[in-house]
């Protein structure tokens, strides 16, 4: 199975090549660089708090409510932070494209 591509169960199709990023698709092959190693520095550049929620929903594949109650805050604040870390996620992303 491709890594790119994102699961059925998850919204996504198998087989995929690119990923949306804002308003325009990344390709996993771009001449730029590594698209694995431009979404760690993404990360990276996020504010712990920001970086805590992606980490929680996007990595460890949890949904908003779990993220919070682990991470101890109510869910709309969960849902603020994801919403604030996924549109720096984008941002950073496009910049290093």
């Amino acid at each position: 199975m491709d890594p790119t591509a994102r699961s059925p169960e998850r919204g996504g199709r198998q087989g995929r090549r690119d990923e949306r990023v804002g308003h325009r698709p990344v390709r996993v092959d771009h001449p730029n660089g590594d698209l694995a190693d431009r979404a760690r520095r993404a990360l990276a550049a996020l504010s712990p708090t920001h970086r805590e929620v992606v980490v929680e929903v996007a990595l460890r594949r949890r949904t908003v409510a779990e993220a919070a109650e682990v991470l101890g805050i109510p869910v709309d604040a969960a849902m603020a932070r994801l919403t604030c870390a996924l549109h720096a996620f984008r941002e950073r992303l496009i910049e290093a494209a």
